[in-house]
Order: C-alpha cells, then structure tokens, then sequence
C-alpha cells in the first residue's frame, strides 16, 4: 500500500487531502485507490473549553472496496467538566459499491481521562439502512474503548 497526505495545519483549523492505493493487482489486472478531504475548524474557544467542527469525505475506486463514497462530519466539545475530556456528536455516510442506498450512522460519544495517562470512551452508534440495505431496521451499537498514553 502506498499512501500520502498533503496537510495545512495551525493552531485554529487543519485542511487535508489525501490519496492511496494497493499495488496489488486483482483478477482483472488493477489495483484499487481511493482520495480523501478533511477540515476541522475551532469555532469556540474560551479558557480550557473550546467546540471543534469537522468534515471529512472521500471516495474509492469500487474494484476491491466495500465504500465507494463517504461523507461525515461532527462536533466536539471538550473539557465541559473534567479538564481533557471530550463529548462528540457526528454523522457518517457510506454508499457501499454494490448498493444504490447509503448506509448512515449518528454518533454519541465521551472520553473522559479516568487517572493520567488512561481515557476511557463509551460511544452510541444508531445506523440507519445498515448495510445499505433497504428494509434493514435500524441497528443500535454501543462501545467503549480505553486509550492508553505511555
């Protein structure tokens, strides 16, 4: 795999793009590739607080991807009540490549820092057409996951 990303970044907002590819040749002799674009922008910002906007879309290549378009975006609020902590709220889009529909996901989630060094993350997903299928009912997905800073 190869892959590369151009980034503007400074203290306020982040703007990327990016692309990669498999050098691996499938049965009909191509590889497969796919392009990204980010924005994230600070839009608050007062003592410890501060609210973070973002987007991000991307496509691929449909020989040997599952997502052929992807669109999502968000907010983040951090340090509301414990100073590194974050709460976020998103939506994320798939059209997959063997489906007409669009797979969509909105997100619940907040990492709290537990003692220095571990956060802890609980997150709510409810996705909507999953699978991009039509007559899929609607699924609820619960996680956590723990990030660990040596």
């Amino acid at each position: 795999m190869i892959a590369g990303e151009l980034a503007l970044e400074s203290e306020r907002r982040t703007l990327a793009l990016g692309a990669w590819g498999y050098t691996t040749q499938f049965e009909d002799g191509r590889g497969t590739w796919g392009v990204y674009a980010l924005a994230e922008q600070r839009l608050y910002a007062r003592g410890r607080r501060s609210l973070t906007g973002f987007v991000r879309v991307g496509a691929a290549e449909p020989t040997g991807n599952l997502v052929r378009i992807y669109a999502g975006g968000g907010l983040v609020l951090s340090s509301t009540l414990f100073e590194g902590e974050r709460i976020g709220v998103g939506v994320a889009s798939a059209k997959l490549v063997d489906r007409e529909r669009w797979e969509t996901a909105f997100e619940l989630t907040w990492r709290v820092p537990v003692v220095r060094g571990v956060d802890l993350q609980p997150d709510l997903q409810i996705v909507l057409s999953p699978g991009a299928a039509p007559s899929a009912s609607p699924a609820v997905v619960l996680g956590a996951r723990a990030l660990v800073q040596f």
